[in-house]
């Protein structure tokens, strides 16, 4: 632009000293073209302000949501967290009740807890219907007395231990 206006100057100048009015009409269209050109180019730096305007708009939208989101996910962060540290104190509290009430349990009855546990996902059972609920052995009835007094006995079936639930000791008294 600065080119074209420099290049436009000279060619007034040189339109003032003409001496006929050939030369006079070859400035003169010389200085239209110039002027065309640099309104062409005008047109063309106008678009190109307005594109670099709406991109410039589209950025600072894009950024304000991408800090929007960015608020949410922290916000969703701390919430997981905390509840991770929940669950950790929770698991702590019950680890420490767990070592409590190991305490009045044989240490081989642990032993065979652990050895199954690290066979089957659920090694102590209820006991359904005369049955263990895990294998469906059909538990006799002086082991079935001997579960309602409160004993632990092992399945025949899967070796599990067996239990029966308050709830059914409950109804049949």
């Amino acid at each position: 632009m600065k080119e074209l206006d420099a290049q436009q100057t000279v060619a007034k100048e040189r339109l003032e000293n003409v001496k006929n009015a050939k030369e006079y009409q070859a400035v003169k269209s010389e200085v239209e073209k110039l002027k065309a050109k640099q309104s062409s180019l005008d047109e063309e730096l106008l678009g190109a302000w307005n594109k670099f305007e709406s991109v410039q708009k589209e950025q600072e939208t894009f950024l304000q949501d991408a800090e929007k989101k960015r608020g949410e996910q922290k916000d969703i962060q701390e919430q997981k967290q905390k509840k991770i540290d929940e669950h950790k104190a929770l698991l702590e509290e019950r680890r420490q009740q767990r070592a409590q009430r190991e305490k009045g349990v044989p240490v081989d009855w642990l032993e065979r807890y652990a050895m199954m546990r690290s066979r089957v996902a659920d090694p102590v059972v209820p006991v359904q219907q005369n049955s263990c609920s895990a294998c469906f052995w059909s538990i006799s009835h002086q082991n079935m007395l001997m579960l309602k007094r409160g004993q632990l006995l092992v399945c025949k079936g899967c070796y599990r231990f067996l239990y029966i639930p308050k709830e059914l000791v409950e109804q049949e008294k």
